[in-house]
């Protein structure tokens, strides 16, 4: 009798690279498209949607910009509810002149259930400017 096949994809034991992790979110019924947006001189930081991927609780963001020089980011956090969490971030950690990188932030499930959820962004060196976005996290 030849043995049952898997039913489900196994999710992998190390880091998620971004590509999977957006189209995870990408394709949740959870998800929900949002255009939350900061702008400080030519960066723009934006929340683009919010839902569940692969188990965790999941924001995409994007970082636009329109600067002469590159931008490095140093630091993605995120807290809820006022309170730091322990979030993994996918995604490039630079911003080439004229050109917009995608990233996704995520965390366990139960530390953003309900809270006010918000995401800083860092930028390393220069002027260590921070970009701050919050949002409710539904689920």
């Amino acid at each position: 009798m030849p043995a049952a096949k898997p039913t489900s994809k196994p999710e992998p034991a190390g880091p998620v690279a971004f590509g999977d992790l957006d189209e995870a979110l990408r394709q949740s019924p959870t998800t929900q498209a949002l255009n939350l947006r900061v702008k400080k001189g030519g960066m723009v930081f934006r929340i683009t949607h919010v839902g569940r991927a692969r188990g965790r609780a999941a924001a995409r963001f994007a970082l636009a910009n329109e600067e002469a020089a590159d931008f490095f980011l140093s630091v993605v956090s995120v807290s809820a509810g006022g309170a730091p969490v322990l979030a993994d971030t996918a995604g490039p950690y630079v911003c080439r002149a004229g050109e917009e990188i995608y990233g996704v932030v995520h965390l366990a499930p139960e530390a953003a259930s309900g809270k006010r959820l918000s995401v800083t962004l860092v930028q390393s060196g220069g002027e260590r400017r921070r970009f701050q976005l919050a949002l409710e996290y539904p689920f």
